[in-house]
Order: structure tokens, then C-alpha cells, then sequence
């Protein structure tokens, strides 16, 4: 036979093994489920929300709302364009506006029970509530339970919730990357005694790592599994801060945060300071992404950067448009779980 012929069945035999060989399975995701938090119940119609296919989201909401009717019907509003969007919702309770003090655990039990009761079945076409979180950043001094002895003290409610929601998935202990993590872990999990074997899901909101370069993420992480070896992560609160503002203790007034600041006017320096932070908050999640389960970035809709506000990490301008952040999350989520 001509060489040219051989040559030609030659290719023509490797050509057919290389189709026959099966296709390169894609890259496997991360197994961190990607939710979202805001409260907003406009969010799940809106057309880039149900672009990211997001599939969870958190809600906020104070102990004693059942006391509170303007809070009941936002929360029922919220749940129920949760429940036409199919979105599972974790309610995160809180004490922002609950006083200097901690309530009692007696006080959390009668109040906490009754929302329960409204939130737990899902009646009147509002999503059944599976999800639960204790105290929404239970160190933060915005809240009552700051000192140690909240701490203690949300070891009793975190108790208390896991008798009144049989069946509930529970973040027992929630977190802000501040100084004091590593004694509130401590005083937490003491509190606890014989049953720290429970308290399996922590929650962190770690802005410090994602916006500057801190490492509470792994701090939180190896403190709680000295008490706990089998605990477990949601970054129940995370993202990419466009602007941060703290009250002068003298005057009053609001003022920008020191490398968080952005100019309303010109925002695009804060927007895109914003993005690389979102993107860092994906690496962090890969990084530790054995202990981590949930990542719920915070929060949707921005306030573009007002200066009459504390607080700006939104992806969705006020007139519509996307902010660089919303593009860097939904490209990361391609490599994550919903």
C-alpha cells in the first residue's frame, strides 16, 4: 500500500478514537450553597435577581416583632414574594431596636414562640420559615447582647429556639469579625456546658476580610472548633462595601470610614472597590470551603453611596442598573451550588 494511504487510514483511526473518547466532564462547583440577603420583597421580581438563580435568601428581623404590626406585614410581604419566587428564606432575628438590655430568656421564649407559630407553616401564601438564626451579629456592639454576659445570655436563647422549632435549621451563633470574637466564642460555648455538641451552625459576617485585610474568617473558624469540632459555617452576612460611614461621637454626624468612602457624585472609584471585594469574599469562600456550607452576600439594592446613610454594599443602582459588584458575583456563581 502507498505510504500516502497508510498515512491517511492512520489519521483517519486516530481522528475516530479521539471522538469516541467521552467528553471532559466540566469542573466540579464548590458545594457552598449561594443565597442573598436583603429586605426588600421587590428583589425576587426584579429581572437580574432571577438572572443569578439564587435559590435562598435572609431576612431580618427583630425578637419582639409580633409586637410590632408594621414589621409583621413587611416580614409577610417578604415571605410571600419569597414563596412565588420558590426561594427557601432563613430569618435571622435581632435586637437592634430592643433597648440597652438583653431580654430575658423567658422574654425571647414568649415572643420568639409566637413568630414561630405565624412563620413556622407557611399559612396565608407566605413561605414556611425552615431556617432560623438566633441573634443577628450577637457581638456587635449595635446590640444588647455585645458584652459577655450576651453571650451567656444568647447560649439560653439558642436553647430555648431549639425546643420551640423542632425540626428547624438553626444558626446558633452569629458574628461580626470584631475584636472580641475570640471571648464571645468562649463565653458562648461555656454557657452551654454539656450540650456545645449542638450548637453545630456559626454564622460570620466577615466585611474586615472581604474589604480589608484581616483574616477573622479562620479566627472565628479555629476558635469554635475548640469547643465544637464538628461545627459548621454560613457566611450568614458578607460582601463588598461601596461606602461605610460611622457617627462622630461628638457631633453627631455620619462620616465616611477611612479606605470605605465613595463619592455619590463620582461613585465609580467606591463601586469598583466594592467589586474586588466581592470577588475576594468567592476566594475566601473556596479557600475555607470544608467548613463553610452557606454564603448569603449582603445586600442587593445600593443607595448609590448616600452620604445621609451608614451603610451601601447593594449590587443594583437606585435607577435599575448594575454595579460592577453585580457582574464579579454572578460570573463567580457559576462555580458554586445554589
Amino acid at each position: 500500500m502507498p505510504f500516502k494511504s497508510i498515512s491517511l487510514l492512520v489519521s483517519v483511526a486516530a481522528l475516530v478514537a479521539l471522538l469516541a473518547l467521552p467528553a471532559a466532564a466540566p469542573a466540579a462547583k464548590v458545594r457552598i450553597s449561594v443565597g442573598i440577603g436583603d429586605q426588600s420583597p421587590a428583589m425576587f421580581v426584579n429581572k437580574d435577581f432571577k438572572a443569578l438563580r439564587i435559590k435562598k435568601a435572609r431576612y431580618f428581623i427583630s425578637w419582639n416583632a409580633i409586637d410590632n404590626p408594621d414589621a409583621i406585614a413587611k416580614a409577610d410581604a417578604w415571605l410571600v414574594a419569597a414563596k412565588t419566587a420558590k426561594v427557601r428564606p432563613l430569618f435571622h432575628l435581632d435586637g437592634v431596636f430592643s433597648g440597652i438590655k438583653p431580654p430575658s430568656v423567658r422574654e425571647y421564649r414568649t415572643k420568639v414562640k409566637a413568630l414561630i407559630r405565624r412563620y413556622r407553616r407557611g399559612k396565608e401564601g407566605r413561605a414556611s420559615v425552615p431556617d432560623w438564626g438566633v441573634w443577628n451579629e450577637a457581638n456587635s456592639r449595635t446590640q444588647p447582647t455585645y458584652k459577655l454576659s450576651g453571650a451567656r445570655r444568647t447560649a439560653g436563647y439558642f436553647l430555648a429556639l431549639r425546643k420551640m422549632c423542632r425540626g428547624c435549621t438553626i444558626v446558633a451563633l452569629d458574628l461580626l469579625d470584631a475584636g472580641n470574637i475570640k471571648g464571645y466564642i468562649r463565653a458562648f460555648y461555656r454557657a452551654l456546658k454539656g450540650k456545645k455538641r449542638l450548637a453545630t451552625i456559626v454564622g460570620i459576617h466577615n466585611y474586615g476580610d472581604t474589604n480589608r485585610r484581616r483574616n477573622n474568617t479562620a479566627v472565628i473558624i479555629r476558635q469554635t472548633r475548640r469547643y465544637n469540632r464538628r461545627a459548621k459555617f454560613w457566611m450568614t452576612e458578607t460582601g463588598g462595601i461601596a461606602l461605610l460611614q460611622a457617627e462622630d461621637r461628638e457631633t453627631g454626624l455620619l462620616k465616611p470610614s477611612r479606605g470605605l468612602n465613595c463619592n455619590p457624585s463620582k461613585p465609580a472609584g467606591g463601586e469598583r472597590r466594592q467589586a474586588r471585594a466581592v470577588a475576594k469574599m468567592f476566594r475566601i469562600a473556596r479557600r475555607y470551603r470544608r467548613s463553610i456550607k452557606r454564603l448569603y452576600p449582603y445586600n442587593f439594592y445600593g443607595t448609590d453611596c448616600s452620604l445621609r446613610l451608614r451603610f451601601d454594599a447593594g449590587l443594583i443602582r437606585t435607577d435599575g442598573s448594575r454595579r460592577p459588584a453585580y457582574r464579579v458575583l454572578k460570573r463567580a456563581m457559576r462555580g458554586f451550588i445554589r
